[in-house]
């Protein structure tokens, strides 16, 4: 699988030449922000081409889930933390879907995504965030329907939480 440089996945945004992006965060690959109402996503120029693949997936997941109202719906997310757990389940599901694995059955790959959600929120139990690995990462042929943004309410009934 190739992804020459500079090329895009379907759905990403355009890259303006005239705009500088803004730096990233420590440790971020990318991040996908709201500028002017609408989800604008920097990605890390220096990925090699299956991070860039898998980066551009997570985060295209992002700028769908953010369509619409952007502002309002990056204010739920950022209120409430279950809400952000599925946001994020999906997104990591989706950028591994796109190298073609299959989280549940990779050992390797559904690892590294559990390591990085149990990092991102605890203290919340593991457990919650098996749950959502396993709601989000199935395939569409397994018997057990993928969960989708259009499937979740933008807001969640547990209420606005730390993060």
């Amino acid at each position: 699988m190739s992804n020459p440089a500079g090329a895009q996945l379907p759905g990403a945004p355009p890259v303006s030449a005239n705009a500088p992006a803004p730096p990233l965060r420590h440790g971020y690959l990318a991040v996908t922000r709201c500028e002017h109402g609408v989800p604008v996503t920097t990605v890390n120029p220096h990925l090699d081409s299956l991070t860039r693949i898998e980066t551009e997936a997570h985060e295209a997941a992002h700028r769908r889930q953010l369509a619409g109202d952007c502002d309002a719906r990056l204010r739920a997310l950022q209120a409430d933390l279950a809400l952000r757990l599925d946001r994020e389940a999906e997104a990591y599901c989706g950028g591994l879907a796109a190298l073609g694995l299959d989280s549940l059955r990779y050992g390797v790959a559904v690892e590294r995504l559990r390591l990085a959600l149990y990092d991102v929120f605890w203290p919340r139990p593991q457990s919650e965030v098996d749950a959502r690995i396993t709601a989000y990462c199935r395939r569409p042929d397994d018997g057990v329907a993928r969960k989708s943004v259009a499937d979740t309410p933008a807001t969640s009934s547990t209420g606005p939480r730390d993060p």
